[in-house]
């Protein structure tokens, strides 16, 4: 039954502090967190970029790119790499973000040997 009544309905302290919720480790693995994860550069793609872009700030390419800055040379970036996700259907950034997320959470060298 639809809860009405704004006092009485659950909130989501009292949904992440139910036992079933806490049975299963949450993982936020969708998307980059911006500030939090490494922005993944596919080298294949700045070659291509240094193909189709000239200009002083290309050799600094990866580096805007990781630091997420807005300029010409990571527009371009983005848009070729758009324009080749439309021609394979694959997410190469999603790709790489989700296999270094699941790397970390799947890794064993945080567990101390005796």
């Amino acid at each position: 039954m639809l809860q009405t009544e704004p006092t009485k309905r659950f909130t989501i302290h009292d949904i992440r502090s139910h036992d079933w919720y806490g049975m299963i480790k949450s993982v936020e693995m969708e998307g980059i967190m911006v500030g939090k994860d490494k922005i993944p550069v596919i080298p294949d793609q700045l070659q291509e970029l240094k193909e189709h872009f000239s200009g002083d700030n290309l050799e600094q390419a990866a580096t805007f790119v990781q630091n997420n800055k807005h300029n010409q040379v990571t527009s371009t970036y983005y848009l070729l790499m758009k324009r080749k996700e439309r021609l394979t259907g694959k997410n190469y950034v999603y790709e790489q973000v989700t296999f270094e997320k699941r790397k970390n959470l799947y890794s064993t060298s945080h567990i101390m040997y005796q």
